[in-house]
């Protein structure tokens, strides 16, 4: 029959594949317009999301965030805490930059739970100035210090200025001993310096 001959058969194919081209083109750009369609409404209310979550932020106390932010620290085990200053802060090994930008720094060659302990702090220009009201500790002050081993209390025996360069506050004693360490407010030649000695039980 002239109906099945080669030239039909061939017409046939083309128109076929033709159709099945089109059709998958069309299924394509299709799809496309649906995701197009999906992510804009995503990024709009990703976007809202964010602007609300600023406009609460902004709706909350000063204080009540500083709270939220202080609550991260009230687990870590290694802190100091002086009631009369309203101090609660943790303490971190070393006394670099990059550490007491975090919180109060260790001096490492003294005491951790024996001895000397010595511990340095910013009092202000920072983020955190742990150490800005210690100038207002007298004799007789309670300071609380904290690690995983338990809690010790001492008792200031000292508040003065000393020369940067004078070392003898922060060496090792076979008397348990807390210094704080601190700069002294336009004196770059001074440190501010708390001694304390371990309360008797």
């Amino acid at each position: 029959m002239v109906l099945y001959n080669t030239k039909n058969v061939k017409r046939l194919s083309f128109i076929i594949t033709t159709l099945l081209w089109i059709t998958i083109l069309g299924t394509y750009v299709f799809l496309q317009k649906q995701e197009n369609q999906e992510v804009k409404p995503s990024t709009s209310i990703t976007l809202k999301t964010a602007e609300e979550t600023t406009q609460t932020e902004k709706q909350i106390p000063e204080k009540i965030m500083q709270n939220i932010s202080s609550n991260i620290y009230q687990s870590y085990p290694w802190r100091i805490q002086i009631p009369k200053i309203q101090l609660n802060a943790p303490i971190y090994e070393g006394t670099q930059k990059e550490t007491l930008r975090r919180g109060v720094g260790h001096f490492e060659d003294t005491g951790i739970w024996k001895g000397n302990i010595c511990l340095a702090a910013h009092n202000r220009g920072y983020k955190y100035n742990y150490f800005q009201d210690i100038v207002l500790l007298e004799v007789g002050d309670e300071i609380i210090y904290q690690t995983s081993k338990g809690k010790k209390t001492y008792v200031v025996q000292t508040n003065k200025r000393i020369k940067e360069t004078n070392l003898y506050y922060i060496q090792n004693t076979q008397e348990n001993k807390l210094t704080l360490i601190t700069c002294e407010k336009d004196a770059k030649e001074y440190r501010r310096c708390v001694q304390a000695v371990q309360k008797e039980v």
